[in-house]
């Protein structure tokens, strides 16, 4: 008799245990594929790698809009990352004005994604020279690519 009418709990654990991999499994991947997607939207891209540089291929200094002249309505700017917090965009900024780079931070209100720093390099009048700018810089950053802006 004890083991007559008990027979059903070992399939409903079993069936339970199940239901929670399942859960934690799947929620994970929707968790991942999310921030997949928001990497690749956002363009987010940090490698901690040490710096490649030596003296003798210093990347060239930037071309900078002069001050007392009009400023031109765009300007091409390199964009090196961009994060959600902005204590990881400064460490960035030093790295690579520690590389000879004029690096700076660009708030920017993505809505519902939120508010992401953006770390750009450069204001640069000329395209040829923003690509060869974003040769070097590609070499430790990889995903940095020029974006056409509007000049403040």
């Amino acid at each position: 008799m004890y083991g007559r009418g008990k027979w059903f709990i070992a399939p409903i654990l079993l069936i339970i245990i199940i239901v929670i991999i399942n859960i934690t499994y799947y929620n994970r991947k929707r968790r991942a594929l999310t921030e997949s997607a928001l990497l690749k939207e956002s363009s987010i891209t940090f490698k901690e790698e040490e710096v490649g540089f030596t003296s003798q291929n210093l990347p060239s200094r930037t071309q900078t809009l002069p001050q007392e002249e009009k400023k031109p309505s765009k300007v091409f700017v390199i964009q090196v990352g961009s994060f959600r917090k902005e204590n990881r965009a400064s460490l960035l900024v030093k790295k690579l004005k520690k590389e000879g780079y004029e690096a700076y931070i660009v708030k920017k209100d993505l809505r519902d994604k939120g508010i992401w720093y953006r770390v750009w390099v450069g204001n640069f009048l000329d395209k040829k020279e923003a690509n060869s700018v974003l040769d070097k810089i590609k070499k430790k950053y990889p995903k940095s690519f020029i974006v056409y802006h509007k000049a403040s």
